[in-house]
């Protein structure tokens, strides 16, 4: 669902940036337009949750059964919930009619918050009628059928919901915001011309760098508890030469068991265990998770993945502004020279096309990166938990290591219900991940190859997202040259 809900508010701002104004709809129809849809949203919210709780109260269902469809209804309201509303920005052109408030520009972030504020509003009324949805489940099968906390009422609830299903989305999403907005007041032309694209990949590398204190701030997380565990952990990670500044505790409320590294940057790289990982796992298959989150630091793929996500728009804007600095060259009769090129780059089809191209090679690119990252990681891992020396054994994998990660890796797919032969967009299939780890380790020169084949693609992309913000580089050094 939260896929949805990003692509969404993605797909909301990026309208108002691209989209030309329609001038078609009055300012009063919009305005009912939009109150309308989403009065019937909340109705159909409210009819929707009132069902569910006397369905509930009559007590003939078993828990599990009830729960699983309770929760795919939910997913699937919160899904037409969100297109709707998105239809509903686009058809009543609420974007450009918010930017012409007076009262939207007094403070910065006050018309971005209008702008998204459809998207967003039937995802909290959702949420506040669900409430009694899990209250009544609490009241007919107790405390186990919601792993959430309902003791602190209804808006505690949605601001839990909030942080745990947009918080991550939502705070890098409104620093890189704000970031524009002061921007604009710092300079008005700032956002203007070549120097824009610098900008924003300037703003998306600096998002990138904090990341791991946005995630602190948009989940509740707390240090790992001293103990055996992190006894272990510390020590795992120093045997590496893998710095970290801490390990922490997602609270995910009964979530999935998962764990997670962020940070490119020594100094601000946390390590993240989820709480139904340290509560369903043993310390043995808690390390051998850790390993793997190691061997992804070792490997420098969290500066790898920002490569990859600006290595598209990097090239896209230094094309585009080479082409605008070419414009001049092609005189076309009764346009002036390089208008034609200059107004066909800046009208709407061509931008849509570039950033669906954009959007189209980055999550290719990504997903085709993150699996090879897996790989590369889990054989990090490996040769990590079997390691007896003090150096990295680069024969091949020890077949102890070998054997203790893929205990984690069944027992990890076991707890939160994985089949074992479906992978997700990052990972692989369990059973590929295995079957990869078991040909390496009985041909150690295929680690080998693939740990090179993987570095080239990884230099490749590296040198896509420099060329990129070289010439982008250039052309604002040019601009600069000729105006002064």
């Amino acid at each position: 669902m939260q896929f949805f809900s990003v692509v969404a508010v993605v797909l909301a701002l990026a309208w108002c940036d691209l989209a030309a104004p329609l001038d078609r709809v009055p300012p009063g129809y919009a305005i009912g337009a939009m109150l309308g849809a989403q009065s019937l949203l909340a109705f159909v919210a409210w009819r929707s949750s009132r069902r569910w709780v006397a369905c509930i109260d009559s007590g003939v269902d078993e828990l599990c059964p009830l729960a699983a469809d309770l929760d795919r209804g939910r997913r699937r309201w919160q899904l037409i919930a969100t297109l709707v509303s998105l239809a509903v920005v686009i058809a009543v052109d609420w974007c450009h009619l918010v930017r012409t408030w007076q009262f939207a520009r007094v403070a910065p972030l006050a018309d971005d918050l209008l702008l998204l504020l459809p998207v967003l509003a039937p995802l909290l009324v959702g949420w506040a009628f669900y409430f009694d949805v899990e209250r009544s489940l609490v009241e007919v099968y107790g405390s186990r059928a919601v792993a959430r906390p309902l003791s602190a009422g209804r808006l505690a609830y949605v601001g839990g919901e909030l942080r745990r299903q947009l918080g991550l989305l939502l705070v890098p999403l409104v620093l890189l915001l704000a970031m524009q907005d002061f921007a604009r007041l710092a300079h008005p032309d700032l956002l203007d011309g070549p120097q824009a694209g610098a900008f924003w990949l300037a703003a998306g590398a600096l998002l990138f760098l904090i990341f791991p204190l946005t995630l602190r701030a948009a989940w509740a997380t707390t240090p790992l508890a001293a103990g055996e565990l992190r006894r272990r952990l510390e020590a795992l990670a120093a045997r590496c030469h893998a710095r970290l500044s801490d390990i922490r505790v997602l609270s995910t409320s009964g979530g999935a068991a998962n764990a997670a590294v962020a940070g490119p940057l020594r100094n601000l790289r946390y390590v993240f265990l989820t709480d139904t990982l340290l509560a369903r796992l043993t310390d043995d298959e808690i390390e051998a998770v850790f390993a793997h989150e190691l061997g992804h630091v070792r490997h420098r793929h969290l500066a790898l993945r920002l490569a990859v996500g600006f290595a598209p728009c990097a090239t896209w804007l230094a094309a585009r502004d080479w082409l605008l600095a070419q414009a001049a060259a092609f005189p076309i009769a009764g346009i002036e020279p390089g208008e034609a090129v200059r107004a066909a780059l800046g009208t709407n089809p061509v931008d849509w096309c570039a950033l669906a191209l954009i959007v189209v090679a980055t999550a290719c690119g990504f997903v085709w990166c993150s699996r090879r990252w897996e790989h590369e990681a889990d054989l990090f891992a490996c040769r990590l938990l079997g390691r007896r020396e003090t150096a990295v054994d680069p024969a091949g994998i020890w077949p102890h290591g070998f054997s203790r990660f893929a205990v984690a890796l069944e027992r990890l797919a076991a707890v939160n219900g994985q089949a074992t032969d479906r992978g997700g967009w990052q990972h692989a299939s369990l059973e590929r991940r295995i079957d990869f780890l078991r040909r390496a380790a009985a041909w150690p020169e295929l680690a080998d190859r693939y740990a090179l084949c993987t570095l080239l693609v990884g230099a490749l992309l590296v040198g896509f997202a420099a060329t990129g913000f070289a010439a982008i580089g250039w052309g604002i050094v040019r601009q600069l040259a000729t105006t002064l």
